[in-house]
């Protein structure tokens, strides 16, 4: 496991607000967010929106963590037992305003990929596992280790529960980093209907075998 001096903080309500903002930056050039808003003029202010309320259902139904104060990095979690939204969740969330920020086409293609990736999610993984919804590093912070030190006191936290987690990821380039976690591409594919790529990849809890 990679070691870091790095001792992420838990994201309170008052972050919610910064930690979506910063999120849509992060994910401002994501193949599947250029697919759901085209229109970059309006790009960032509808995505920061829509990652804030995830960070907050985060908030209620998972764990969310912080980089630091300013809120660099952040990584949303869900734990075995809270893996399937309920309607009542959905509303908290205030889902029903998405098609407000992302249009009637885009909300559509977004939800097309949910329901794509969750169909991918539940045929690799039927058991208890946990599932990385979002680890975003601020762009011009980024590759200075913020997100390994987001990424590995969970990773160890899970492999002394035994447990494995699941992420999927629409960038390519972001496969060698999770790979170096142990990480591995369990598929590989295009989102039907003219959609986004997508990989899908699971991390089984690994342990130190003393020789």
């Amino acid at each position: 496991m990679v070691s870091t001096e790095l001792s992420p903080m838990p994201l309170a309500a008052a972050d919610v607000g910064a930690a979506g903002e910063m999120l849509g930056r992060a994910f401002f050039d994501s193949p599947l967010i250029c697919h759901v808003l085209p229109d970059e003029k309006r790009r960032l202010a509808s995505l920061s929106w829509f990652m804030g309320r995830i960070t907050g259902h985060t908030l209620r139904h998972g764990e969310a963590y912080k980089s630091d104060e300013s809120t660099t990095g952040v990584a949303l979690w869900f734990p075995p037992s809270n893996l399937h939204i309920t309607l009542s969740q959905l509303f908290r969330a205030h889902a029903f305003l998405l098609p407000l920020y992302f249009g009637l086409t885009g909300s559509l293609r977004y939800l097309r990929y949910l329901e794509y990736t969750e169909g991918l999610r539940k045929r690799e993984l039927s058991g208890p596992h946990w599932y990385l919804c979002m680890l975003g590093v601020e762009p011009v912070s980024q590759s200075q280790g913020i997100g390994t030190g987001l990424l590995a006191p969970m990773l160890r936290r899970l492999d002394e529960s035994d447990l494995p987690c699941y992420l999927e990821t629409d960038k390519e380039r972001t496969l060698g980093f999770y790979h170096r976690f142990g990480f591995q591409v369990r598929h590989e594919g295009l989102v039907p209907g003219g959609g986004p790529p997508v990989w899908t990849m699971v991390r089984e809890p690994q342990h130190l075998v003393l020789v």
